[in-house]
């Protein structure tokens, strides 16, 4: 049984829930794979504000495949990680094809009718 309405039981195993603290997870993970990206960020003001847009896509992305798709938490968080939280090292790719995550926004959110 879960320990915390966080962890989610997945085959007889706990895991816990990748969404959680997911902004401090996509914080360290910047700050150690991009950490150009991280520092200009942060110069211009625009880190906190990338950081939440990142969290957002990501739990938008996510919760739509559960729901659209039927997948479980954990399936739904592997197949969009790296398209807004872990993006791939500067190394490995310099340049972002999505562009300045300055300049990313939160994504729509329907209101409710």
């Amino acid at each position: 049984m879960p320990t915390t309405v966080s962890d989610m039981a997945v085959g007889g195993l706990i895991h816990a829930n990748p969404l959680t603290g997911l902004k401090e997870k996509i914080r360290r993970h910047w700050a150690e794979f991009r950490p150009k990206m991280f520092q200009d960020l942060q110069a211009k003001g625009k880190l906190e504000s990338a950081l939440e847009a990142a969290e957002a896509q990501t739990v938008e992305a996510v919760l739509g495949a559960m729901a659209n798709q039927h997948l479980r938490v954990h399936e739904a968080f592997e197949l969009f990680a790296q398209e807004w939280a872990y993006l791939p090292s500067e190394e490995e790719q310099p340049e972002l094809g999505r562009g300045d995550p300055g300049e990313w926004t939160m994504p729509d959110v329907p209101a409710d009718e």
